[in-house]
Order: C-alpha cells, then structure tokens, then sequence
C-alpha cells in the first residue's frame, strides 16, 4: 500500500497521461527546429522535476492521514505504523516518476522505443536483490507486521527509492545519447505551452478520475480484506487484487505498450502532415495485432487462472485457497482485458489528433460505472467475495466504454475498423 500510494498520487495529478499528450507538440518542433524542440523537452524536464519535489514534500507532511485512510479502522497500530515507516522511503518516488514520464515522452518523439520498454527491469533488479537478504534471514512474517526489524524496513524502502531513481537517470543518460541537448536557458515565449495547458486541464482531469479510483478501490478492498479475515477467510483483500491486477498488466503491456508508444508517434507525425489514411492505416494494423495476441491470453486467463495462481504463489504465508482465490480474481478481470488494453491504444489516438475531450468522457464513464459497481459490491456481497464483485465492475466498465470510442473515433476521425 505505502508503495502504491505515491504511483496512484503521481497519476492523480495527471502523471504519464499528461505527459503522452507532448509528444504531438514535440514532434511539431522538431519539423521546425531541433533547438526549439530540445528547449520544449528542457522546460518539460525542469518542470517535472519541480512537481516532483513539491509533490514530495506535501505526501511526505500528511503521509500519516493517508496510511491512516488506506488502512482504514480495521488495520493495527503496528499495521499503521509499518505502512508509514514504508511510505516515507517510498513518497520520493513521484519526483523521479514525473522525470521518468516525461523523459520517457522525449524518447518515444525520437522513435527510440526499446530503452523505455526495458528500463523498469533495472527498477525491480534492484528491488529484488534487496529482498534476497530478508528472505534469508527469515524472520519476516505476513501476520505479524512487527517483525520486521528496522534494517530490513530501510533495505526494502531505500532499494524501492534506489530502482526508481536509477531508471530514471539512466533513461535521461540514452535521451542524451539520443541527441537530446538539456537547455538551461530557453525562451518559453512560442514553445506552445498555451495550447497544452488547455488540454492538459482536460487531460489532468481525466487522470484523477482513475487515480481517484484507484485509491477508492485500494482502500475498499483492503477493508473487504480485514473483514473477511475476521470471518476466517485469508487472502480475500487488496494483496489479492494487486497480485491479480499486475499479472494482467504485465499481459497487457506485452501486447500494447511498446505498440502504443509506437503509435503514438507516427499518429502525432501523420496527423501533423494532415495524413487521415495512413493515420488509420496504422491505427486499424495496431488494433489487430493487439487483438490477435490478446484474445488468447484471455481465453487462458479465464480458464487457466486458478490453476496458474496455484502454480505462482502457492508458497509462504499464501495458503492454496488464498492463491486459487487470486486465480479467479483474475479470470473476472481478464474478461475486460481487451476492452482496457483497447483504452490505453485509442487514447493515443486522441491526443495524437489534439482531441483531449473524449478521453475525458471516457475516464468519466470507465470510473463511473467502476466505482459505483465496486461499492454495490461492498455493500451487498460478502466480504470474502468483495473482490469479485470489484473484478467484475472493472470489466464491465471497459466494456460498456469502448464502443463509444469506438463510435467517437469513426464520427471525428473518419476512422473504420477493417
């Protein structure tokens, strides 16, 4: 949780989504000069890091109030008190997140795709070396959060903060590698940043409905989680839902990351030279191959989920039944995997043609329809299957979602899907 909080915080605040919506305004530079594009990536840089520190500060002043909030009454003093200790090491991350986004953006604009895919590696290498020495001294106990002792709380908090910190400057390293020249002074006059503030507004906006979200969802599941227990029932609250939600992210962003961002840039380059056909041209390619190696996945996911989780995390503190439960957890989200992995390609699509409307419409309906589902559930189902009920309304907010996309995108942009 003490993790979480700064990523869902820096995405609150508009994160990764706002930075996608400058690689238009940066490819419109370099037509026109590289210089001017370095100065527009520069000011982006100084400004994230800027956010960062100040977003920092202020976590790091009200860090109690929001373990206090995410545990909710049902966690113990000494649950309190861990997540807090966890959270101070982890709340710096958001400053190199922010640099991260945006130096991630910087690259994607120069075609330079394969450094940014493979950099979070070295993030959880370092994360993973750090927990090799807890795991062998074995004193660590998943009910009893007080034993872990203070050398272990700062290996594994300082490691979190260390594997943020060098993937960001090591991707900063490539950008300049790249050719990227980091301009101290520059003229802000005529760099755009007018227009982008109007559809960052929008874009921003479109971001905290998500995060608010998350941490609405965070927070219900971890108390679904403390309350099943109390009945007798482990492994029913957020750890499972985490567990589930990042086995389907790692699906998804096989299928669609590295083809979005590559997307990304040719839509902002086409649509820049007025190209409407092979704007859909590439759109409808991304689609089907997105598609194609997701529809098996899924059929997997669904059937297979149980068994895998069993196979995965069958171990430990995390009995069978507590591993099967993370399985069908997953097989209920994995019937929104499409729709979802579909979200984050056509919302690129929209920001490449400078359109921040609709994906706000569409964060306003995905949230929504997931938020009000995800209480339903909270209030009418039992608490050791709370999580189902949350599974089930983040499937069917995408679904319900992304015809209207779909409809959007054929109404603005002429697009067909083939």
């Amino acid at each position: 949780v003490a993790n979480q909080v700064p990523a869902q915080i820096f995405l609150l605040f508009g994160g990764g989504t706002l930075a996608v919506l400058f690689v238009p305004e940066i490819m419109r530079h370099a037509r026109t000069s590289a210089q001017r594009s370095d100065e527009y990536g520069s000011f982006l840089l100084f400004a994230s890091v800027a956010f960062g520190l100040l977003m920092t500060l202020l976590l790091v002043v009200f860090s109690p109030l929001i373990i206090k909030i995410m545990g909710g009454s049902s966690w113990s003093d000494a649950q309190s008190s861990l997540g807090l200790r966890f959270s101070l090491w982890c709340m710096p991350q958001i400053t190199f997140a922010a640099m991260f986004s945006v130096a991630g953006q910087l690259m994607i604009a120069r075609g330079r795709i394969v450094a940014i895919g493979w950099m979070p590696t070295v993030n959880s290498l370092v994360i993973i070396a750090a927990c090799i020495p807890v795991i062998a001294v074995g004193t660590a106990q998943a009910s009893s959060p007080g034993a872990l002792a203070p050398w272990e709380v700062t290996l594994l908090g300082g490691s979190t903060l260390l594997g943020s910190a060098l993937q960001s400057m090591l991707l900063i390293y490539f950008l300049h590698r790249g050719g990227f020249r980091l301009h101290v002074r520059f003229i802000v006059r005529g760099l755009g940043l007018r227009r982008a503030a109007r559809a960052g507004l929008l874009t921003i906006t479109a971001g905290a409905l998500f995060q608010i979200s998350n941490l609405t969802i965070t927070a219900l599941s971890t108390q679904a989680g403390s309350a099943a227990k109390s009945l007798g029932h482990d492994g029913r609250g957020f750890t499972a839902l985490f567990y589930a939600l990042a086995l389907m992210s790692i699906a998804q962003a096989m299928a669609v990351m590295g083809l979005a961002n590559v997307l990304l840039q040719r839509l902002s380059q086409h649509y820049a030279e007025r190209g409407d056909f092979a704007s859909s041209k590439d759109l409808d390619e991304t689609i089907t191959a997105v598609g194609s190696i997701l529809i098996p996945v899924t059929a997997l996911f669904i059937c297979l989920g149980p068994l895998g989780t069993e196979l995965i995390f069958t171990r430990g503190e995390t009995s069978l039944a507590s591993a099967q439960f993370i399985g069908i957890v997953l097989a209920v989200l994995s019937l929104g995997l499409i729709a979802s992995a579909m979200h984050e390609v056509l919302i690129r699509t929209f920001y490449a043609a400078n359109d921040a409307r609709t994906p706000l419409r569409s964060a306003f309906v995905i949230v929504t329809l997931y938020i009000s589902g995800s209480f339903a559930a909270s209030f009418q189902l039992p608490p050791d299957r709370v999580l189902l009920g949350i599974a089930g309304a983040f499937s069917l907010a995408y679904l319900i979602d992304l015809p209207l996309k779909l409809h959007t995108l054929h109404k603005k942009l002429k697009f067909k899907l083939s």
